[in-house]
């Protein structure tokens, strides 16, 4: 149970972190 809420939240954590650095791309072209 415990291992599976690890994975779970690594896989939130990476899955945000992906989304974010992608909005910030698309941020940056708009304001180059």
């Amino acid at each position: 149970m415990e291992f599976k809420f690890l994975l779970y939240s690594r896989a939130l954590i990476s899955l945000s972190s992906f989304s974010s650095s992608k909005f910030f791309k698309t941020f940056d072209k708009r304001f180059d």
